[in-house]
């Protein structure tokens, strides 16, 4: 151990603090990282397998469930909470950023079947189907579709 030739600073395992020259070099250095695609398609890969690991845990999956419902249900009660959401939301960046991400998504064939087989097990359901109908006689509900028809063919 030498502190006088920067090396061995303290005895091992101690953890210490990191500079803060070290953390920006840090930053730089994953920032740099983080533009390449492949990197990050593989740590996305990562987190994804590695949270669809843990929630195959009933326990684990209920308790994320109820803990993130909570946490949101508490979130959207504030109507400060709701109105930055809703603006946010309405951006063109945040829409762009939105749609690209579920493009992306839906090229991979496994959430296409997943998607897919969630869907046809919801229809089954004929609680599901019930409450389907029921929304979709609502004229706010038709009035949405035939707006969002018009605006697809006007962009065509």
């Amino acid at each position: 151990m030498n502190p006088k030739k920067g090396y061995n600073m303290s005895d091992g395992g101690e953890g210490g603090k990191l500079r803060p020259e070290v953390k920006e070099k840090i930053k730089k250095y994953m920032e740099e990282k983080w533009k390449d695609p492949e990197h990050q398609r593989k740590v996305s890969k990562g987190v994804s397998t590695a949270m669809e690991e843990k929630l195959k845990d009933p326990e684990h999956r209920e308790k994320v469930s109820n803990g993130v419902s909570k946490g949101m249900k508490k979130k959207w009660k504030d109507k400060e909470y709701q109105k930055n959401q809703r603006k946010v939301r309405e951006t063109p960046e945040f829409k762009e950023k939105h749609r690209k991400g579920k493009e992306n998504k839906w090229k991979d064939p496994e959430h296409r079947e997943k998607v897919s087989k969630g869907v046809e097990k919801r229809w089954k359901d004929k609680e599901y189907q019930k409450k389907q109908k029921k929304v979709r006689e609502t004229p706010e509900f038709k009035e949405k579709m035939l707006k969002a028809a018009e605006k697809r063919w006007k962009d065509k």
